[in-house]
């Protein structure tokens, strides 16, 4: 919020800015470990919502942002997991709109099938605090986001602090 607030009128991203705000404040959970991964899964109203307005891009749409029938997405994640000894993986969404939950909880589920069957512990979440969650996800080592505005400014943030980042997997 209060970057939103500082956010110079013209200005669309202001990374230093952010950073700066993130860096006076105080992390109230223990950060992600240096060896997990941190994944921002954008879902709820892309999963349904614009069903009807996206049309023929609705497919199209859908993968730009939730990756939800990318198996090559997840294939490249779990690939680059396994490239940096990456054991753990932290999935962190938020339902901001109270509609297509029922969608996103079933995806989220395969997604948790799909780490953990690749022997991965897995760690869900979900639905906590936008604030906090920005302030925790830019201490990860490691981040990668589905997309959306929300995971590209996290991706900016843990690229500037020098984590790796796994964008389009």
């Amino acid at each position: 919020c209060e970057y939103l607030k500082n956010l110079k009128k013209f200005d669309r991203q202001n990374l230093n800015l952010l950073i700066n705000i993130i860096n006076k404040k105080s992390i109230k959970e223990k950060p992600p470990e240096k060896d997990s991964l941190v994944i921002h899964a954008r879902l709820g109203d892309v999963l349904c919502r614009y069903k009807s307005q996206w049309k023929k891009n609705y497919k199209i749409k859908m993968d730009y942002y939730s990756k939800k029938n990318n198996k090559k997405f997840w294939e490249n994640i779990l690939k680059k997991m396994n490239d940096n000894n990456l054991n753990k993986v932290y999935i962190v969404t938020g339902f901001h709109y109270k509609n297509c939950i029922e969608e996103s909880l079933k995806f989220l589920k395969e997604l948790e099938i799909f780490f953990k069957n690749a022997g991965k512990e897995v760690v869900l979440r979900v639905d906590k605090d936008p604030d906090e969650d920005v302030i925790w996800m830019s201490q990860s080592s490691h981040f990668a986001t589905t997309g959306g505005g929300f995971g590209r400014i996290i991706q900016g943030i843990v690229k500037k602090k020098g984590g790796n980042v796994y964008s389009n997997a």
